[in-house]
């Protein structure tokens, strides 16, 4: 979904950003913007960046749960598993096909991205710090 965000003062203002965020960054950011220091067991990561430089990278993955279905978003690709994978999975190449209607989790061609895909899926699983 887009994300709007106009702060006072931030150089990127009216310029539109690519970058990979998450719902949960707006707290961090509203924090900064706002010069507080959130708690360390708030999640998420200040878009402050991206608002001065919009071809600024702030996060390399940003993750949604439904269900029993998991998924991880980066720039170029979307991972999606349920059950761990048992119940089936998908692989978009967001670039190429970003009205996701090629599931390409069975071609040998992407084999290196998706077993880095489940990687960091299983991270964010398993509790590990967001990249």
């Amino acid at each position: 979904m887009p994300l709007v965000i106009a702060a006072p003062g931030a150089r990127g203002n009216g310029r539109a950003a690519g970058g990979v965020v998450e719902l949960l960054d707006l707290y961090r950011t509203l924090a900064d913007l706002a010069g507080l220091v959130p708690s360390a067991e708030i999640e998420g990561t200040s878009l402050r960046a991206l608002l001065d430089d919009p071809h600024a990278t702030v996060k390399t993955s940003a993750f949604t749960k439904e269900g029993d279905g998991y998924a991880v978003r980066t720039a170029r690709w979307r991972y999606i598993e349920w059950g761990g994978g048992e119940s089936g999975s998908l692989l978009y190449d967001m670039e190429r096909d970003p009205g996701e209607t090629r599931n390409l989790v069975s071609d040998p061609t992407h084999a290196a991205d998706l077993a880095e895909l489940k990687k960091t899926l299983a991270a964010y699983r398993a509790g590990q710090p967001r990249p």
